[in-house]
């Protein structure tokens, strides 16, 4: 099981993903969410795996605490070494990213997913997961030039399976960075009701892991 709140969380669903592709039984919930199932009778699995950027996210420790008493093993993916998360958990893989200059997480975050992607993949696959990092990055200045293109309406977030919860974090980096409205939605669910906001001035970003053809 995994958990996190926030980025954190979009951390999380990426790596069940990433687990259930190897044949690992994994999933992701909000840690809030998760521990409201522990106090309904509700399980962890035999690992907990608890994504936090600071270490000290409230709900996280309890439902650490809570998920040892239910005989869970505990993981903490952090980016802080002295945090309580590291020291409470039976194994902590801490990142250490370094401190973030603003509020949204970014370094943490994306040093997080790396982490992540080393646990439930051999290395190769992991270093390949660092360069699409890197290859993002090089492409900052040409996103930034076409946001000030103008648009209408709120920004799109859309992708499928692992991308999907990376859609989630895009959308929530551009309402915590800019205070833009924007939507994450799973690639297939355009179709079914959101395409009712689009219009020819309307960003829609798509992560693929594919070529989509016809795509502009």
């Amino acid at each position: 099981m995994f958990a996190g709140c926030g980025s954190s969380r979009h951390a999380a669903e990426a790596a069940a993903v990433w687990f259930r592709r190897r044949g690992i039984e994994a999933e992701a919930l909000p840690a809030t969410e998760l521990a409201d199932g522990l106090d309904s009778g509700g399980g962890v699995g035999r690992v907990l795996v608890g994504v936090t950027q600071s270490g000290a996210t409230g709900s996280l420790l309890r439902l650490f605490e809570r998920a040892r008493d239910a005989g869970a093993r505990c993981v903490a993916v952090t980016n802080e070494a002295e945090s309580p998360a590291a020291a409470f958990a039976d194994l902590a893989v801490v990142t250490q990213a370094g401190p973030e200059r603003a509020i949204p997480a970014t370094k943490s975050f994306t040093s997080a997913l790396a982490a992540l992607r080393m646990l439930g993949s051999e290395a190769p696959a992991a270093s390949g997961a660092v360069d699409a990092i890197e290859a993002g990055l090089r492409r900052a200045e040409e996103a930034a030039a076409f946001a000030e293109r103008g648009a209408e309406g709120p920004w799109v977030f859309a992708g499928e399976s692992a991308l999907r919860p990376l859609a989630a974090e895009g959308a929530l980096k551009m309402v915590e960075t800019a205070a833009v409205p924007a939507l994450a939605i799973p690639s297939g669910e355009l179709a079914h009701g959101p395409r009712a906001l689009l219009s020819g001035r309307t960003p829609v970003v798509l992560l693929s892991e594919r070529a989509e053809p016809g795509a502009s």
